[in-house]
């Protein structure tokens, strides 16, 4: 899975630096930030739920 993100990862920054899309880099950088994201939501509700 990780080596999936880092290749859309490149492949996103790629055709940012080319001009083929306009998505902001907070969109482009999306699949290196997006799992962290999700394992600290993860983190955060299974700490919550233990309350």
């Amino acid at each position: 899975m990780e080596f999936f993100l880092g290749a859309l990862a490149l492949l996103f920054i790629a055709l940012k630096l080319l001009n083929k899309i306009t998505w902001s880099w907070g969109w482009v950088l999306a699949p290196l930030w997006g799992p962290l994201l999700l394992a600290a939501l993860a983190g955060a509700l299974s700490g919550a739920a233990s309350i």
